[in-house]
């Protein structure tokens, strides 16, 4: 073996351990924090520091909202472009989106499914972060010239697999997003965070300005890719990022958090926070999330993109506010 083999095979091996480490699938359990000390965890900042692009998150402080919600979106994780028959499978999901609006919810009383704002997509758009896959993903959800693709605006994040090649398609997706790996949009009077990979360091620390100009009151949506609980949850974020995350959302209108990495549907709650995996597209049964947002409840129907029909629904009444910070409860 030469050592420009050997090179390239140490390189390999710290690309596959970073891209799968994971620890055991039993959550950590957090001590609770008095409301002083949860704004003392909340204002600490991690030893990365900030970043320019995290830094522009602060701005002017934004008014209390008024008014009522009603906003839907669909969320999906896990795409995976590049694996075996990736394109085929996430070509098909995109075809189901027009399919979604005017559809019955599946329980009664639900409606029907109003104007969708937007994809939100749960990390790991590509298998192994190759330009190539990131290619395949823009063109079949539409955010390269000339794409069909989504009907709906994307708002996707990286995941693991995105950073097997380095950070260039961290930095790709920051370029979509006005140079932020770390952004926020609005879907009328909801406020959502793109966390990326995980709940940790420079995501905190950036998340923690955002917060800073916001209202207690403003309803918010995180999108991150690693779990909070459960599989796959032990190592990253570690004990004392989710200690800092929930001080930080203390006394918030958090009105759920998504995440992927798991591979799975289903549904948790993480210190008083509705927690919701939606479905990935590369294992699984085909599932993807609409969520429907009003002042009454959170709706998380699950779809069938293959077959075209609904799965199951969720529904919880909106609290409005946080209890207090405490351990993660697991699935």
């Amino acid at each position: 073996m030469t050592i420009q083999h050997h090179r390239a095979g140490l390189l390999v091996a710290f690309a596959f351990a970073f891209a799968f480490g994971c620890g055991s699938s039993t959550p950590r359990e957090e001590a609770p924090l008095s409301a002083p000390d949860a704004a003392k965890v909340a204002s600490t900042p991690s030893d990365g520091g900030l970043d320019q692009a995290s830094a522009s998150l602060a701005s002017e402080p934004e008014p209390p909202h008024r008014g009522p919600v009603d906003v839907t979106f669909a969320v999906v994780s896990d795409t995976h472009l590049g694996h075996r028959d990736g394109e085929a499978k996430n070509r098909a999901l995109v075809a189901s989106l027009a399919t979604l609006e005017g559809r019955t919810y599946p329980k009664p009383g639900l409606g029907r499914v109003e104007h969708l704002r937007g994809l939100l997509v749960a990390g790991d758009l590509t298998d192994w972060g190759n330009p190539e896959e990131w290619d395949a993903f823009r063109s079949i959800y539409g955010i390269a010239d000339g794409g069909a693709g989504s009907p709906f605006p994307v708002f996707e994040i990286v995941g693991n697999h995105d950073h097997v090649r380095g950070p260039w398609l961290e930095q790709a997706v920051a370029r979509r997003h006005d140079g932020k790996a770390i952004y926020t949009w609005s879907f009328g009077p909801i406020h959502l965070v793109g966390l990326g990979e995980a709940a940790s360091g420079a995501a905190l620390d950036a998340l923690a300005l955002d917060l800073a100009k916001l209202p207690p009151s403003r309803p918010i949506v995180l999108l991150v890719h690693r779990p909070l609980a459960g599989p796959w949850s032990e190592d990253i974020p570690t004990a004392a990022d989710k200690t800092r995350l929930a001080a930080m959302l203390h006394g918030r209108d958090v009105v759920a958090i998504f995440h992927g990495h798991h591979h799975a549907v289903g549904h948790y709650t993480w210190n008083g926070i509705p927690v919701f995996k939606p479905g990935a597209v590369k294992d699984g049964d085909a599932r993807l999330a609409v969520v429907h947002v009003d002042d009454t409840n959170l709706t998380v129907a699950t779809f069938d993109w293959r077959a075209r029909r609904w799965v199951a629904a969720t529904v919880l009444p909106r609290h409005g506010k946080l209890t207090p910070p405490g351990r993660g409860e697991g699935q």
